[in-house]
């Protein structure tokens, strides 16, 4: 009879602390915004806590830190040489908590005579603290096949939570907007 009054005892000590985890999760989530919680014990006497949370996002207004880097440029293929067509691989990169919203690369504005082939690129959102990875595929004049080097300025356009919008590096030039 020992056992059986050990093992009543601790279920109802597990059910309590159940419950008293219900009632703190739902203070948690009443402390970040409306929250309804509902506990019960089963007849087995097992708790349950369901809860639902309707908690305020704020969204988050400013420019968004937004940083790009190259990660690598190559050839697809043999063919893609002969005919002068270089894939660059770039990151975008959120430095800030807010996401940037609906990021598309513009344009580039590029030296000896190359042009980007697949612009606008629409990158979609970068959460914050998150990365985006896209290619920009070039094609290079046959001179530069023989020996040379290019320089691209790769334009960003990017949003805020508010409904602000942003360019990067700047303003691409001979763009109306």
């Amino acid at each position: 009879m020992g056992s059986l009054r050990l093992g009543v005892s601790l279920s109802f000590l597990i059910v309590l602390v159940s419950l008293l985890g219900a009632v703190a999760a739902g203070t948690a989530m009443a402390a970040a915004g409306e929250a309804r919680v509902t506990s019960e014990v089963t007849a087995a006497g097992q708790a349950t806590a369901t809860g639902q949370a309707t908690a305020a996002i704020t969204p988050v207004c400013g420019q968004p830190q937004l940083g790009f880097s190259q990660i690598r440029a190559y050839w697809p293929s043999y063919a893609d040489y002969i005919s002068g067509n270089l894939s660059v691989d770039d990151r975008i990169t959120n430095h800030g908590p807010g996401e940037a919203q609906n990021v598309y690369v513009m344009g580039t504005v590029n030296t000896n005579g190359v042009t980007a082939t697949n612009i606008p690129i629409n990158v979609g959102n970068i959460a914050g603290y998150g990365i985006a990875e896209l290619t920009v595929q070039y094609s290079l004049p046959q001179a530069l096949l023989a020996g040379g080097s290019f320089r691209s300025t790769v334009y960003v356009f990017a949003g805020d939570g508010c409904g602000n919008y942003f360019s990067y590096p700047g303003p691409l030039p001979g763009d109306c907007t």
